[in-house]
């Protein structure tokens, strides 16, 4: 018993995940939830089950960034129809397709579930109230820019 408690803390300890974040300034600026004009923002919150394992997170075909455990990334996007897909190291990958509206934010949870052989993936969009109190605890992580050819 005397070995119990620490040998799970340093479990928990020596699995987590981490990905690059921003600065806090950035940070700060996405929680204000105010779209660039003429766009939407999209925000994918990561929850905390499987905290060895990344996100990664993909928007109409392209690489944005990876996730971690209490992480997101805020991506601001034209009006339009989008794809939001995440993978990781799993049985299989989750997408979500929408039309976005200009001025409108978009809040998505995304995280590991337990599956047959290894995690799966969800990914599910969320009403803002939800969202926006979900995102309190996050850190912003760094995204690529997600830009229109």
């Amino acid at each position: 018993m005397k070995f119990t408690l620490p040998l799970l803390a340093l479990l928990l300890l020596a699995g987590c995940a981490s990905v690059p974040l921003t600065d806090t300034a950035k940070d700060h600026e996405a929680k204000q939830f105010t779209p660039e004009a003429g766009k939407a923002n999209i925000y994918i919150n990561r929850d905390w089950f499987a905290t060895a394992l990344t996100l990664q997170i993909v928007l109409d075909g392209r690489i944005v960034g990876k996730l971690s455990p209490h992480t997101y990334q805020c991506l601001s996007v034209p009006a339009g129809y989008h794809v939001l897909a995440i993978g990781g190291e799993t049985q299989n990958s989750a997408q979500s397709k929408f039309n976005a509206a200009s001025g409108n934010n978009y809040f998505f949870n995304a995280g590991y579930s337990v599956g047959w052989v290894a995690e799966r993936v969800h990914l599910d969009m969320v009403d803002e109230q939800t969202g926006r109190a979900e995102l309190k605890d996050s850190k912003r992580a760094e995204a690529l820019d997600y830009e229109t050819n």
